[in-house]
């Protein structure tokens, strides 16, 4: 095996030493949480907003969006 090849090995057995160190002995970071009363009243208003704006909108189009929209949502 020629001296390159062990400088490769060694530098791989160094990344998979520190990514299984990150992984499993590593303290995770705190995620902080966005969904603030503020946030959620700024989506309600502009839920409101967008519903109006449909309304307005009286064609077939508009009245289908509606309604689908006020559906239940089927996940696949």
């Amino acid at each position: 095996m020629s001296k390159r090849e062990k400088i490769i090995l060694v530098v791989m057995a160094l990344v998979v030493l520190y990514g299984m160190y990150s992984l499993f002995f590593s303290t995770p970071t705190k995620v902080v949480g966005t969904s603030s009363a503020k946030s959620i009243g700024e989506i309600k208003q502009f839920v409101a907003e967008v519903t109006n704006g449909l309304k307005e909108d009286s064609t077939d189009r508009g009245l289908f969006i509606i309604e689908q929209a006020k559906s239940d949502w089927k996940s696949y």
